[in-house]
């Protein structure tokens, strides 16, 4: 919206625009770089975060615009951001020692592959803090195209927060394309509680736990890759019932999913390898581990008690999965678990109806990393009561060899395939 002759130009201190912003009821709070500050009836322009946190307090209803730039916040800083935020492409902020954002609206940061939105420590800054939803009120936002990286924890209100993006109770959040990565002091990429959430298309890469979901309600990660992660790619916890689906998961230092404390989830058609645990399926979690390629993992997978008292040992149903080329063990159950295991093929063999142990004959087609390769025993001998969704008559196969609708073993079988192709 243009300016008109009714806008007044006022230049002043951060002190004066407490007072101004008393005075007016904007419906928009444009921030641009460098620009100076601009008031008029219905829209407010200011060169600073600051300025723009200080009139979104006194017009919560306004909408805040953050404009292409680069943008600065002070050492030990919590801004508080009354109302909704729309960060456009090409933002970036800079973020001072333990510096942090809370956010009272919605937000919605939308990047472009062309003109990511950046997240950063200023220089000289070893990391800054954390950045933090309200539930209820920051239901319905969406993150695309961000990168975070450099931020640690922050202590706010006697709480301390130990992750990137951090939400409890918020519902209906998105995150796509986003790149999390460097984080440090054992932090975590994103900490979703009590929420619906999506996880989609994103890489985490150095982080502590790169995706935490506790008490999650059908929250989704989907289609990311998780590189190099300090402790889990993806931990499930606190009755989580979560969707784990189409992710690449490589070089965890602990699980590359965890699922524990009751936590009823469905992990199916994912790449799990070099991780110290491939799946840890604990205190009587009981999930589905459906057509997923576990290899070169510590352990592939193992399942236990780790809570004394509280729970029991760990569940669950594997089926249709590969488990190879573990260091230490394919299948380590403790005396207290009941992982039942079906039609996998897992090097070394373990009991139950349907598992073979023959060499996978793995290749790559296509980019596909750990791909059935020609007379791989493990094509069509997957559970008889499933069928591939994609199969060598679809056009999407990418393979030149027979490869029938019963249902393959591993990543890029069964009836839920077709998000590889």
């Amino acid at each position: 919206m243009p300016f008109t002759r009714s806008c007044v130009l006022m230049v002043f201190a951060l002190v004066a625009v407490s007072a101004t912003a008393r005075a007016a009821t904007p419906s928009m709070i444009r921030v641009e770089a460098g620009a100076t500050l601009h008031v008029c009836e219905d829209q407010v322009r200011v060169g600073t975060l600051e300025d723009a946190v200080e009139f979104a307090r006194a017009a919560p209803s306004a909408q805040m615009v953050v404009s292409e730039g680069t943008y600065e916040i002070a050492d030990q800083r919590i801004l508080q951001v009354a109302g909704d935020v729309m960060i456009e492409p090409g933002v970036t902020v800079l973020f001072g020692a333990r510096a942090s954002v809370v956010f009272l609206g919605r937000v919605n940061a939308v990047g472009t592959a062309e003109k990511p939105i950046l997240f950063t420590r200023a220089e000289g800054v070893d990391a800054w803090g954390v950045m933090l939803l309200s539930p209820g009120a920051s239901d319905g936002s969406y993150f695309g195209f961000c990168t975070f990286e450099h931020s640690s924890q922050r202590e706010i209100a006697g709480v301390n927060y130990i992750a990137t993006l951090y939400g409890d109770g918020v519902q209906n959040v998105e995150v796509a394309d986003c790149t999390f990565q460097d984080i440090l002091n054992d932090g975590d990429g994103i900490n979703f509680k009590n929420a619906y959430s999506l996880v989609t298309r994103s890489t985490f890469r150095n982080c502590g736990d790169a995706v935490d979901y506790d008490a999650s309600q059908n929250g989704i990660v989907e289609y990311c890759e998780f590189i190099d992660n300090r402790d889990d790619g993806v931990d499930l916890g606190e009755e989580a019932q979560a969707i784990v689906r189409y992710n690449r998961i490589f070089g965890s230092g602990d699980k590359g999913v965890s699922v524990g404390e009751r936590s009823d989830s469905i992990v199916h058609n994912n790449l799990i390898g070099g991780c110290n645990l491939g799946i840890a399926i604990k205190d009587q979690s009981d999930p589905w581990v459906v057509n997923n390629t576990f290899v070169g993992n510590g352990t592939g997978i193992t399942a236990y008690r780790k809570t004394p008292f509280l729970y029991g040992g760990g569940r669950g149903r594997v089926v249709n999965c590969i488990v190879w080329d573990s260091v230490v063990a394919n299948i380590d159950l403790d005396s207290e678990s009941t992982t039942q295991f079906f039609h996998c093929n897992i090097q070394g063999g373990f009991e139950g109806l349907g598992n073979i142990d023959q060499d996978p004959l793995f290749t790559i087609l296509d980019g596909l990393e750990n791909f059935l390769g020609e007379g791989s025993p493990s094509i069509d001998t997957g559970h008889p009561r499933l069928n591939d969704a994609i199969f060598d008559t679809s056009e999407l196969w990418p393979g030149d060899y027979s490869n029938g609708a019963e249902s393959d073993m591993g990543v890029y079988g069964g009836p839920e395939n077709t998000g590889w192709f």
